[in-house]
């Protein structure tokens, strides 16, 4: 993607242009730097003890924080990070001139393991078209399903994985100020949805369906402000775009109620994509 390679550029490029300035004046430079690590020993594979670290079977796992700035005149140099070796782990970068202007890149990224011990019967989990086994027998039941159940069911993880990336600049001039940041979010994944098929009540089913993830929302803020001796005004923008890479998911019906001319297939929407712009003038005397 443009905007993941010009987001890393920019992380490289702030590096860079600090190494000079470090070298010259060392003793601007402070913050915190730990290393370690963690060895876990589970009995079994477990979503739910690294639900949100992604920490989730035996082995070794590194951890790192840092909290650096580096300080010359009114230029700063910042950089963050959290949880480097984990899933769960964010970065961030900073740099400007105090009082004109500041410029910054962050990334972080969140791991929700959902479930490990999940089954379904279904073909194509993860995919947005389910199938039904091969020779699969349709019922009016599930307690019909007694001896196909256990033959068919197959494991499945449900997980979702979330990435951001984030820029944005400010400056001051004058009586004005301006700033502009994009960032752009990406959930990729499969969780689990409801699904109910039937033509009336008599005839209604419901299934428990593997639903795939492919989000991206893209955020665009911008706004000029001025500030006077007497009044103050300000100008803003807003952009939110929402885009779903899997418009609906169809599967195939397991249930057969002859008396009632059943579908064989259904169709259930997912969230649609969307797009909301707000544009704000606000003032002050």
């Amino acid at each position: 993607m443009p905007e993941k390679k010009a987001i890393l550029l920019m992380f490289f490029l702030f590096a860079l242009s600090a190494i000079p300035l470090i070298s010259k004046a060392e003793d601007c430079l402070e913050g915190s730097i730990e290393v370690g690590g963690a060895l876990t020993d589970l009995d079994s594979k477990s979503f739910k003890y690294g639900e949100y670290t992604g920490i989730n079977d035996d082995g070794p796992y590194f951890i790192g924080d840092a909290d650096l700035s580096y300080n010359r005149n009114a230029f700063y140099l910042e950089l963050r990070g959290e949880d480097i070796g984990l899933e769960n782990r964010n970065l961030y970068l900073e740099e400007g001139v105090y009082g004109k202007y500041k410029l910054y890149v962050g990334y972080d990224e969140l791991t929700h393991l959902i479930s490990n011990n999940s089954q379904t019967i279904f073909n194509g989990a993860g995919s947005n078209t389910l199938t039904l086994p091969s020779g699969w027998s349709r019922v009016n039941q599930t307690t019909n399903m007694a001896s196909a159940l256990p033959n068919n069911k197959k494991d499945v993880e449900l997980r979702t994985d979330r990435k951001a990336y984030s820029a944005g600049i400010s400056s001051s001039f004058s009586d004005f100020d301006f700033k502009i940041s994009f960032k752009k979010e990406e959930k990729e994944g499969t969780k689990s949805i409801g699904g109910v098929i039937g033509t009336n009540g008599g005839t209604t089913r419901n299934v428990v369906l593997p639903e795939p993830v492919d989000y991206t929302t893209d955020e665009l803020k911008a706004a000029l402000a001025y500030s006077g001796e007497t009044f103050q005004i300000e100008l803003a923008y807003y952009l939110s775009q929402f885009t779903n890479g899997n418009k609906s998911l169809t599967w195939e019906n397991p249930y057969d109620i002859t008396a009632f001319s059943d579908p064989t297939v259904a169709r259930i929407s997912l969230p649609p994509d969307n797009t909301h712009n707000k544009l704000s003038l606000t003032g002050g005397i």
